[in-house]
C-alpha cells in the first residue's frame, strides 16, 4: 500500500503549509494545513477497511486462435472471477517477450508475436484504490499463460501435388493382386496421368475420377534441419530457414504423406501425421544438431542445411547410398555443397530471403527431374 501522485502531492502541500504555519505562528494557516494531512490520513483508513472485505481478483486468458502466427494479430480475452471488477479497481496486463500490443478494453487486447516459441501472457496486476485516489495498493492476479507461437509459412501445397516424388511406389512382390470388385476410385488432382482417369465413373458422377488400382506402398520422407549456429538478432536466416522448412512440411502431411521431422533439441526423428504438430515442432526448433535419420531406412529425405558441422555432414552423406536426398544449403557454403554432392546427394542452394514458393518451386521440380 502506497501513496499515489495525488496523495505524495497532498502530503507535501499539508507539510508546506504546516512548515508556513509554524514560522509564522499562524493557526488559519495551521488550519490549511492540517485539512490535506487529514484527508489523506481518512483515505488511509479507508483502504485499510475495505482492504480486508474486498474479495480478491482471479484471471483466466483465452487467446484466439490458440496458436498465434508470427507477425499476425491474435485476441486475447480476459475473464476475471467475479465477473465484475469491483469499483476504482483496474486490470494491468504483463507482457514479456518480443511482442507488439494492440488496442483493447477492459475484456482483452490484441498481441502480435513478433518471434516464435514460447510466449508469457501475464500474470496481470490488479491496481485499487480510495475513491479520491489518494492510496493505492496491488496484488497479482492468477498466473501467467504460455502459448506456443508458430512460424510464419507460406502456402506451398499445389508445389508437392505436381511433385513427381509424391507419388508412391509400386509395391513389393507377394501381394495380392486386385480385382475388378477392389477397384477404388478418387478425385482427380491437378498433374495425375491422364491415362488413370476413369472416363464411364466420370461421366456418370460430372467430375473427374482417377484409377486406383494398383497395389501401392505409400513412401515416407523424413525433413531434417540444421539452424546453424546463433544469430545476434535480428535472426533472419534463422527464421527463413524455419519457415522455409515449415512450409514443405505442412503440405507434405496435408497432402496426407507421412513425414519425419528431425529438428533440435529433438533426440530422435518423430513421425508427423497433422500440420499442427508438425508447426508445434518448429515452433521449439533450437540451434543445435538435430538427430540423424536411420541409415537403414529407405524413406526419401530432405535436408534443410545453413551452417552444419562436420560432424552431421558425416552422418548425412553415407545415407544417399540408400534413399534418394536432397539438400537445401542456405547461404550455400561451397565445402557443404561439395561434400554432400560427391556422397550422392543433389543439392541445391539458395539465400535466406528468397521468396520461399519460389525457392520450393525450383528446387523441387530439379529433383523431380533426377
Amino acid at each position: 500500500m502506497r501513496p499515489t501522485a495525488r496523495g505524495l502531492g497532498l502530503l507535501a502541500a499539508g507539510a508546506v503549509l504546516a512548515f508556513i504555519a509554524t514560522s509564522m505562528h499562524s493557526s488559519t494557516v495551521g488550519s490549511l494545513a492540517a485539512l490535506p494531512l487529514a484527508t489523506l490520513l481518512v483515505a488511509l483508513v479507508w483502504v485499510g477497511l475495505h482492504r480486508l472485505g474486498w474479495p480478491r481478483i482471479d484471471l483466466h486468458r483465452v487467446v484466439q486462435p490458440r496458436r498465434p502466427v508470427v507477425g499476425q494479430w491474435a485476441q486475447v480475452q480476459l475473464q476475471t472471477v467475479p465477473s465484475r471488477l469491483p469499483a476504482w479497481t483496474t486490470l494491468r496486463e504483463r507482457l514479456r517477450g518480443q511482442v507488439e500490443r494492440g488496442g483493447g478494453d477492459g475484456g482483452g487486447y490484441r498481441v502480435r508475436p513478433l518471434r516464435r516459441g514460447p510466449l508469457q501472457l501475464g500474470p496481470a496486476v490488479v491496481l485499487r484504490t480510495d475513491p479520491l485516489r489518494l492510496v493505492r495498493w496491488r496484488h497479482v492476479a492468477g498466473s501467467s499463460t504460455e502459448v506456443l507461437v508458430w512460424p510464419a509459412t507460406v502456402d506451398v501445397a499445389d508445389l508437392v501435388r505436381l511433385w513427381p516424388q509424391r507419388y508412391p511406389r509400386p509395391s513389393e512382390a507377394g501381394q495380392p493382386e486386385r480385382s475388378l470388385d477392389d477397384l477404388t476410385l478418387r478425385d482427380y488432382r491437378r498433374g495425375d496421368d491422364l491415362r488413370r482417369i476413369h472416363w464411364r465413373s466420370s461421366a456418370r458422377h460430372g467430375e473427374l475420377l482417377v484409377r486406383q488400382d494398383d497395389p501401392m506402398t505409400d513412401t515416407s520422407l523424413s525433413i531434417i534441419v540444421d539452424l546453424g549456429p546463433k544469430e545476434s538478432s535480428p535472426a533472419a536466416a534463422t527464421e527463413w530457414t524455419v519457415s522455409a522448412s515449415a512450409s514443405l512440411a505442412v503440405a507434405l502431411v496435408a497432402d496426407g504423406q507421412e513425414a519425419h521431422l528431425a529438428l533440435a533439441p529433438m533426440r530422435l526423428p518423430v513421425p508427423v501425421s497433422d500440420a499442427a504438430s508438425a508447426l508445434d515442432a518448429f515452433a521449439r526448433a533450437d540451434h543445435g544438431r538435430p538427430p540423424a535419420p536411420d541409415q537403414n531406412g529407405h524413406d526419401a529425405l530432405v535436408a534443410v542445411l545453413r551452417t552444419p558441422d562436420q560432424g552431421l555432414l558425416d552422418e548425412l552423406c553415407p545415407l544417399a547410398s540408400t534413399r534418394q536426398c536432397l539438400a537445401l544449403v542456405v547461404d550455400a557454403d561451397p565445402v557443404v555443397a561439395d561434400s554432400l554432392t560427391s556422397a550422392g546427394w543433389l543439392v541445391a542452394g539458395t539465400g535466406s530471403g528468397e521468396d520461399i514458393g519460389a525457392m520450393w518451386d525450383r528446387t523441387l521440380v530439379t529433383w523431380g527431374r533426377q
